[in-house]
């Protein structure tokens, strides 16, 4: 494989399409300073694409573009092609040519930018194929297979650790890197993810023993309940029997009742059957009496009803019209109170008229003699002269003039100003389409544009589908997880925080009043702390550790002896009790180790120690030292769950209950509410407190971390979601979108046609509307201009008269006028203020004329009714005389009639005693009825009770069973579950459940976290392993470019020596790389200690031994011989000539004897237009010396 040919186009000073064909062998491209040809290397390594612009000398890849010369313009574009031959398929594409082809193109939208685009034979390609293509030819723009002018000085000017890259990177050491980053990186993730999982773990232990003390609770809960829905539903059993013989009982009343009210129905109708015979009785009783008495008995009968009736309405009469006559002087009253404040409103009213009609009167007659006065004014100026009253009507006529005129300038403004609307609107408009335009046309580039993307991406597109599909499952599982880890993270920190500020509160109370201590307690332990009183350990509390759930218990047990001090011997205790005497600081109870006596627990205690949680010693942990004195303490007291069991076990032995009661062994109970109390057992260590705190800061910083993570792959889930969205794109949908991209192509061609067609009416119809805005403001101003010289006529006609009037008269006429048109005002105020105050007196008035009238209707009525009243007791006392001479006339009768009378009063006595049975009847009727309904009623809330009952019941879904206990007992039952109940407090019913799932979810991480430190494991051997062969390849390339070296130094420098050293073989990464050199007939130097020239050989010998040691087809090399004198260029160009005839070396130079030993030799000439041009065979005797001479530096076209 070789490079055949290179075509450029627009690039750097190369103006028109120039192709330059190459050899195999080796090749030199000469020519002047500055001729371009150094822009020949810039071309190959502009197609090689190397990492910077400034490679390829230039600050961006826009200043590559030909900039038009001395006289051209600048070009758009620039094109450069390499083409190699590929015979031997050496770059893997199955042709024997292979063309690579750069395209730039400036960009007409952005300021400075461009448009890159690569080529392989032709069709559309990528840098990163280049990159692969070029990587099987071992070609690279990176690479030492192409040297520029500044790589020689630079080798020499590179410090040992940087040249000792240079191999890193030939032996692939990069690669090694990479992977050891890559594990390394896993391996910090992985032990990130180690102490993130065990943060969390130490979290669910410790939640798991909380849930398994909830769970005892849980459990034993749930057995209450049991217990106490049992008694419940037996009791509501026993209620339901009670409801059903209730509600039986209710139902046989309600028959007994049913039964005696159909029995008074049949007495009822017996009664009505006697007292119809009775009355047909006396109806025969009273039929005899009236033919015994005659025609004039009945009459009087008649009459003498007739008169009792009469009698019954002159009662009524006189009984109504006094009630009345009570409710009209009532009302009386009301209204003469009413009408009496209504009178002082109405007074108050009239005086504020009487005041505005005076003032209506001063101001009448005050405008009436004004106007007097101003009439005759006005009579004398008309009469003072004629002349005046021509300027006058002069002066009227002009004011209609100016008047007409200002009208024409105010509508010609008008026009002005809806032309100026106008002109705007369509220049706005114009404005509007013009932009429409460019977006228009923009789109249409835009529509092409993405078809074209969209064809050549859609293949790639489904390609990449499944990965993409693979990898968004794996995003979204680990995003799960990392989900799940955080939020166990949030409850560990939240356990944490409490933990710690726990534990520094326990230890700030340690060291405070606040610990629970009394005064004295507090004065010892604060002499033991600085050292005036020794041998004392602490108190009880301080000395011992008790687990949360006998907490409580054990306080109760031990009491006011928590606060007793443990010392070592008497003595001690003898000195802390003088101590608190000289000081007055009080008492303390001192326990010394040495006397104290231990003890055994009693008879009784044994016994009960079976069926108890244990002895509270036993239940306190505590240095066996102090045993005897917490023998003192707590003695041989048993602790049990409850008081009932308690109740069980007293009598001789001491008691405490978890819940805080203590029975003594005497059998004294006591109990209650508890009081809280600031003492702790035990205090904390600043150990702990930091080991918690240390804790609590690593659970803090994964927790970060671990959001972050959770921030980024939310990212790369929304990019992997969008890329695989448009990878997932079927042929379908693509020719869906490329069959609409031209169908919006198509609209945005047929809508700039029209806007263009729009533009040009709109840009006539803005000419005319601004022509007839031009003769518009001609007019206008012409109108303004007659109207100011119509003002300044009429203003100097005004200015006559005022000087053809006397001054004085016109004076007064003014100041009249004005003082007229005031009162005229206050005239017009004053009249409108007493209408005002007329319409409120009338309406007032009217008000006092209703009440005038609705006094006389009630005196009338009063009267009416006096009158009736007096009449009817008139009528009254008439009719009971007659009443009475009647029944005097009745007595007078016979006999006979009498004895028919006396039978007549007993049947109508019988009559009446019958119908006062029937009314004792109906009576007792009703009564039964109401009793009726309230045993219905009560039966109605009985099987209201009932269906409750049995909805309780259901509710509670308990099976009652055959053998139900007293009620007594279920009461009991139910009052001792309850009180057991309370006396737990909140209970964590959760935690039957959420103890097997957090069991689960140990298990889980457990074996996660096993599987991560064995990873763990792994990933250290593989960091070694990768280590190991990256040193392995690293003294691999080292010796054999060392060889290489010694091997070239010395045929350049005709038998010198030269070696590269490593700094520190053993650890070769922690050092450089040292090149030492001995040119002929000289010492040993470094390569810092040799001569500018040596240096330039030093680093030519180092770049020849890396080519040899990785060889490519292909060398390029730009004027790397500028700096070493003819007879080592010469040696330089014989050695590249020598290792031509296995690779193809293209050489930039201007040294004579370097382009004597080439094979071929390529010119390149500016011309006056600032052009390079390029000939072939250069004549070297044409070149002068001078020209043959290195420069240090070449100015680029």
């Amino acid at each position: 494989m070789h490079l055949r040919e290179i075509e450029m186009e627009n690039f750097k000073s190369f103006q028109k399409k120039t192709t330059i064909p190459f050899l195999e062998g080796y090749t030199a491209v000469t020519g002047p300073n500055g001729s371009g040809k150094s822009n020949i290397a810039d071309a190959v390594l502009f197609v090689l694409g190397p990492r910077s612009s400034r490679a390829i000398r230039a600050g961006r890849l826009t200043d590559l573009i030909f900039n038009g010369g001395k006289t051209g313009r600048r070009a758009k574009y620039c094109k450069v092609s390499l083409v190699f031959d590929n015979q031997d398929r050496t770059i893997p594409i199955d042709s024997d040519l292979v063309k690579l082809t750069r395209f730039v193109k400036v960009s007409t939208s952005t300021p400075d930018g461009y448009y890159s685009y690569f080529y392989v034979n032709g069709k559309k390609s990528s840098l990163s194929e280049f990159d692969s293509l070029l990587a099987h030819a071992r070609i690279s723009a990176d690479g030492y297979n192409i040297v520029q002018q500044g790589d020689i000085s630079r080798i020499v000017a590179m410090g040992n650790v940087e040249r000792r890259r240079i191999l890193d990177s030939i032996a692939g050491i990069t690669k090694f890197d990479d992977d050891i980053a890559r594990a390394e990186k896993k391996k910090i993730e992985v032990v990130g993810n180690l102490e993130r999982i065990g943060i969390i773990l130490d979290e669910i232990r410790k939640q798991i023993r909380q849930l398994d003390r909830d769970r005892g609770g849980a459990l034993k809960y749930k057995e209450l309940m049991s217990r106490l829905n049992l008694a419940k539903a037996q009791m509501v059993h026993k209620n339901v029997e009670m409801i059903q013989a209730e509600i039986n009982s209710t139902r046989g009343q309600i028959r007994k009742f049913e039964e005696e009210k159909d029995r008074l129905i049949q007495k009822r109708e017996e009664f009505q059957a006697e007292l119809e015979q009775a009355g047909k009785e006396l109806a025969d009783l009273e039929d005899q009496i009236a033919e015994r008495a005659g025609e004039e008995a009945r009459e009087l009968k008649i009459k003498m009803d007739q008169m009792r009736i009469e009698r019954a309405r002159a009662e009524d009469t006189i009984e109504t019209s006094t009630e009345e006559n009570s409710k009209l002087k009532i009302e009386m009253k009301h209204i003469r109170e009413d009408r009496k404040k209504v009178e002082e409103e109405v007074s108050k009213l009239e005086s504020e008229k009487e005041e505005m009609e005076r003032r209506l009167a001063e101001l009448e007659n005050v405008l009436e003699e004004g106007g007097k006065e101003l009439a005759s004014l006005e009579e004398l100026a008309s009469k003072s002269d004629d002349k005046v009253v021509h300027i006058r009507k002069e002066v009227i006529s002009l004011e209609k003039q100016v008047d007409q005129t200002k009208d024409g300038v105010h509508n010609l403004t008008l026009e002005d100003d809806r032309l100026k609307e106008r002109i705007e609107r369509i220049g706005m408009e114009i404005a509007q389409i013009e932009e429409d335009l460019k977006t228009y046309r923009f789109e249409m580039k835009d529509a092409r544009w993405q078809m074209g993307e969209i064809k050549s991406n859609t293949k790639e597109s489904r390609k990449s589908a499944g990965p993409l599909k693979e990898g968004l499952d794996i995003l979204r599982e680990k995003e799960r997880k990392l989900a799940q880890q955080a939020q166990e993270l949030e409850g560990a920190i939240r356990s944490l925080t409490r933990d710690y500020n726990n534990l520094k509160a326990e230890a700030d109370a340690a060291a405070s009043v606040e610990k629970g201590y009394n005064r004295a307690v507090m004065s010892i332990l604060e002499a033991r702390d600085k050292g005036t009183l020794k041998g004392i350990q602490g108190t009880v509390a301080e000395l011992c550790e008790v687990d949360e759930k006998f907490e409580t218990a054990i306080k109760i047990a031990a009491g006011a002896k928590l606060q007793a001090i443990v010392v070592d011997t008497d003595h001690t205790g003898q000195g802390c009790i003088n101590y608190l005497k000289r000081k007055g600081l009080g008492r303390a109870i001192f326990l010394p180790l040495n006397k104290m006596m231990p003890g055994r627990p009693r008879g009784k205690a044994v016994l009960a120690h079976k069926e108890s949680l244990g002895y509270a010693i036993d239940l306190v942990t505590f240095d066996e030292k102090f045993r005897k004195a917490f023998w003192y303490v707590l003695m041989d007291t048993i602790l049990v769950e409850d008081l009932k069991q308690a109740r069980k076990l007293m009598g001789g032995v001491r008691i405490a209950t978890l819940g805080g009661e203590l029975i003594e062994a005497s059998g004294a109970m006591i109990g209650g509410t508890l009081q809280k109390t600031a003492l702790k057992f035990g205090a904390p260590s600043q150990k702990e407190i930091d080991k918690v705190g240390e804790k609590l800061r690593r659970a803090i910083t994964e927790s970060d971390r671990i959001s972050k993570e959770l921030q980024e792959i939310g990212t790369e889930i929304q990019d992997t979601e969008s890329r695989l969205k448009e990878a997932e794109e079927t042929t379908e949908s693509t020719q869906i979108k490329i069959g609409t991209l031209a169908a919006k192509e198509k609209e945005f061609k047929s809508k700039v046609k029209l806007l263009e067609e729009e533009l040009e009416k709109r840009n006539h119809e803005l000419q005319g509307a601004e022509e007839k805005k031009a003769s518009n403001e001609k007019e206008i101003e012409e109108h303004t201009k007659r109207l100011e010289e119509m003002k300044s006529r009429r203003d100097e006609e005004k200015k006559r008269i005022i000087a053809s009037s006397p001054e004085e008269l016109s004076r007064k006429i003014t100041k009249l006028q004005s003082e007229r048109t005031r009162i005229l005002n206050d005239t017009n105020a004053v009249k409108s203020k007493k209408e005002t105050l007329q319409t409120q007196i009338d309406v007032i008035t009217d008000r006092i004329n209703e009440m005038d009238s609705r006094m006389e209707c009630i005196r009338e009525q009063m009267k009416e009714n006096k009158k009736k009243s007096e009449s009817s007791q008139s009528k009254l006392e008439k009719l009971e005389h007659e009443i009475k001479a009647m029944e005097k006339i009745e007595d007078s009768m016979g006999k006979e009639t009498l004895e028919l009378r006396e039978k007549r009063d007993e049947a109508y006595k019988a009559k009446t005693r019958i119908e006062n049975e029937i009314d004792k009847n109906v009576h007792q009727l009703h009564t039964k009825e109401d009793f009726m309904l309230g045993l219905q009623a009560e039966l109605k809330v009985g099987e209201e009770k009932l269906a409750e009952a049995d909805r309780e019941l259901e509710s509670l879904d308990v099976e009652v069973g055959d053998d139900i206990p007293p009620t007594e007992e279920l009461k009991r039952t139910v009052n001792e579950c309850q009180v057991a109940i309370e006396t737990m407090g909140p209970v964590n019913l959760r935690a039957l459940e959420d103890f097997d799932q957090q069991q689960g979810r140990h298990k889980e991480l457990a074996e996660e976290f096993k599987q991560l430190k064995s990873q763990k494991g792994d990933l250290i051997k593989l960091v070694e392993r990768l280590n190991e062969r990256k040193k392995d390849g690293l003294i691999k390339v080292f010796h054999g470019i060392n060889e290489n070296f010694k091997t070239v130094f010395s045929e350049l420098s005709d038998g010198g020596e030269a070696e590269l050293i490593l700094e520190n073989e053993e650890h070769p990464f922690e050092g450089g790389l040292i090149i030492k050199a001995k040119p002929h007939n000289k010492r040993i130097l470094r390569l810092e200690a040799l001569s500018g020239g040596e240096k330039s050989l030093v680093s030519m010998a180092f770049i020849f031994s890396i080519q040899q040691y990785d060889p490519s087809p292909f060398y390029l090399l730009d004027e790397v011989d500028q700096n070493l004198d003819a007879i080592n260029a010469e040696k330089v160009a014989r050695t590249i000539k020598r290792n031509s005839l296995t690779a193809q070396f293209v050489q930039v130079s201007l040294r004579k004897v370097t382009l004597k030993e080439a094979d071929h030799i390529i010119g390149v000439t500016m011309q006056k237009n600032a052009v390079s041009d390029v000939v072939m065979k250069v004549n070297l005797g044409e070149m002068s010396e001078e020209e043959q001479l290195p420069e240090r530096q070449e100015v680029a076209a």
